[in-house]
This record gives C-alpha cells, structure tokens and sequence, in this order.
C-alpha cells in the first residue's frame, strides 16, 4: 500500500438477545416449537429455546451479547467461531461465548437441530455466588 493510504476495518455488529430473533429467523416461520409457540407472558428473561426450523440460511459474521449452545441432529451447516471454521454434522455441539465472532451458511437442506440462547444475567440467577 502507498504512503498515506488508510485501511478501514469494517464494524462487526454485536447483538443483544433482546431484538436478535429478525437476525437468526425467518420472518414468515410457522414453527410450534421453542419460542415460536411460547406466550409472551411465559418468556423466561434471558433465555431462548428453538429449532433450527425457519433459521436464516446465512447468519453473520456477528459477535452475540449471550451464550449460544447448539445440537445438530440431521444436515450439516459451516460455522466460524472466532478465527476457526468448521461444519457442524450431526452430533456435533457447538458453543459460542459473549462477543466471539460467529457466522453460519451452507446450511443443507435438511439441517435439524435445536439451540439454546442465554445471557449471563440468566446464567447468575441459576448459579449462586460464591458469597
């Protein structure tokens, strides 16, 4: 690069749990599972539970605000977790932690799996200190 030229670093979005479901799913699913089925008033604060039905075919890269904990049962889908990449077969869990650098895409056609989405405020109402 010559004499004065910038790079510019394009800015990775982090998500919070709240408000990242228009990410993550599609708009029109009609899935009766997890999350879809749940009344508001049922919602437990910082916790989310769904089905890889209605997922977005390519997510990312993005850096989350919660833990993710994920299952793949049948298909497969790429996944990079900070610098390393990998496809994700069934079998395989797949865990994120706060501000990791995460993206998905190739996902099969016949991907199922389930993942679990919480944040640490959840997790410190489950876990007592250690006072």
């Amino acid at each position: 690069m010559g004499k004065g030229t910038k790079i510019v670093k394009a800015e990775i979005p982090q998500y919070r749990l709240e408000g990242f479901r228009p990410v993550h799913r599609e708009e029109q699913e009609v899935v009766d599972f997890g999350y879809n089925a749940l009344d508001k008033q049922n919602a437990i604060n910082g916790f989310e539970l769904w089905s890889s039905i209605g997922v977005k075919s390519f997510v990312g890269p993005l850096k989350s605000a919660f833990y993710r904990v994920s299952i793949t049962i049948r298909g497969s889908v790429d996944v990079q977790l900070g610098l390393e990449s990998f496809t994700q077969k069934p079998g395989t869990v797949g865990f994120t932690t706060l501000n990791q650098l995460f993206s998905k895409k190739n996902i099969s056609r016949d991907l199922f799996g389930y993942y679990v989405l919480f944040t640490a405020d959840f997790l410190q109402e489950l876990i007592p200190s250690g006072s």
